[in-house]
């Protein structure tokens, strides 16, 4: 589901040129830096987002560049035609990195191959529009270097739109629910792994630990282990939460002079930069765990699908698969064998036990069979009796051997229809 599905576009467009304004002024509220740039920057995720998930683009660039070029007029005092230019790199850098995502793009889901494309388009709008915004505050003549503010205007927008988009794409569609979602007990585990992050963020990331010198930037890595619990265990949406949160907390710190990163800077606002270079790797070591599980999920998810229809298809036909041990006769049966064999399973759970109810005239014929599929032969049907709990059922039974890498017999194949079942003689 994406934003143009759920509203008109002129809507869309103007929850852009609200909620960046909003969100631009809560980032210089975080932090504040040496340079024009703002170290703590979402203005351009929420752009980046909108762009992303929205197929009306031209209502949003239009929104997003007026949004922007009022963000220029208002908190930088640009002329009107420097605002406009100001927008244009905003809102352009955004669009074509949020194009990289959004291409082919058919799900919210965050698939390893989406979060390869989001980590590019991060890339190529953080890159890009840092370039341009550098050398146009140099241009205006700007006080400072070129290359402090293409490094802040890098790793702030890299860093939100990491940190701002997985909360988007999680929370696309959401309609609260009174079932499903995570267990109590998942949620109060998480709850304790951020708590105690935080205690640890707020601990670490405090002018006390300057007192530590060089060697405080080891404690940097101390409470980071439990975001990324806490991450874990609350999911996509509680997961991408914490994360823009305890990110925000630690490059909001490091930029107020505290934590472990502004114990000795090198150059201007270098603090700022080692803290956001140190959230964007959790970021997204985060976003690739996500991959790897929705990866996962997708095909659990595919693999039972395909295991009801398999179920189906063999009740519904009277068909039951087995796999038999080739050496200690180990019976597996598939789902459902069960409701075919009269509630008997249990009395089938080895080759031997199904020769013991094969009638006594055609056992010679089923135990060759069987010795047969062991040595590596395919067996052709047989048509035989089965007697379970005084009930005869007819079966046609195949077997086929499966053969292993080293070309030895690794389990006999079986496939039995069951015909419908004949009043019990009494034997058996």
């Amino acid at each position: 589901m994406s934003f143009a599905t759920e509203r008109p576009a002129w809507r869309s467009a103007a929850a852009v040129f609200v909620l960046y304004l909003l969100v631009g002024y809560g980032s210089t509220l975080l932090a504040k830096g040496h340079s024009q740039s703002a170290p703590v920057w979402l203005g351009t995720a929420v752009l980046f987002a909108f762009f992303m998930r929205c197929h009306d683009r031209g209502w949003l660039f239009a929104a997003g560049w007026l949004a922007s070029a009022v963000w220029g007029l208002l908190a930088h005092s640009l002329s009107p035609l420097a605002a406009l230019c100001f927008g244009l790199i905003e809102a352009g850098s955004a669009a074509l990195g949020a194009l990289v995502v959004s291409y082919r793009l058919k799900s919210d889901a965050l698939s390893l191959a989406t979060t390869v494309r989001l980590i590019a388009g991060a890339l190529l709008t953080s890159a890009l529009g840092a370039a341009l915004a550098a050398q146009f505050w140099t241009q205006l003549g700007s006080t400072t270097s070129w290359w402090l503010e293409w490094r802040t205007w890098a790793f702030s927008t890299l860093l939100g739109i990491l940190l701002l988009v997985p909360v988007v794409l999680a929370y696309q569609g959401f309609q609260p629910r009174r079932s499903g979602g995570m267990t109590r007990n998942q949620f109060l585990a998480g709850l304790v792994a951020f708590a105690i992050f935080v205690v640890l963020a707020l601990s670490v990331f405090s002018a006390g630990v300057l007192r530590w010198g060089n060697s405080a930037t080891t404690l940097a890595y101390l409470p980071m282990p439990f975001l990324l619990a806490a991450s874990m265990l609350w999911g996509a949406r509680g997961g991408s939460l914490a994360m823009l949160v305890g990110g925000l907390l630690i490059v909001g710190r490091s930029a107020a002079g505290a934590g472990p990163f502004a114990v000795q800077d090198a150059f201007a606002g270098e603090a700022v930069v080692e803290a956001q270079a140190f959230v964007a790797i959790w970021a997204v070591l985060l976003l690739f765990g996500r991959g790897l599980e929705d990866e996962r999920r997708r095909a659990l998810a595919t693999a039972k699908d395909w295991q009801l229809r398999y179920a189906r298809t063999l009740t519904a036909t009277r068909m039951l698969s087995a796999e038999f041990d080739p050496i200690t006769g180990q019976a597996t049966w598939n789902p459902g064998a069960e409701q075919i064999l009269g509630g008997h399973l249990e009395s089938l759970q080895s080759m031997n036990d199904w020769l013991t109810h094969v009638d006594t005239a055609s056992q010679p014929m089923a135990h060759a069979a069987w010795e047969r599929a062991k040595a590596g032969h395919s067996v052709q049907a047989d048509h035989y009796e089965v007697l379970l709990g005084g009930v005869s059922y007819w079966v046609e039974a195949s077997l086929a051997p499966v053969f292993g890498p080293d070309a030895a017999v690794e389990e006999v194949a079986a496939v039995v229809r069951v015909m419908p079942a004949a009043p019990g003689d009494g034997r058996g």
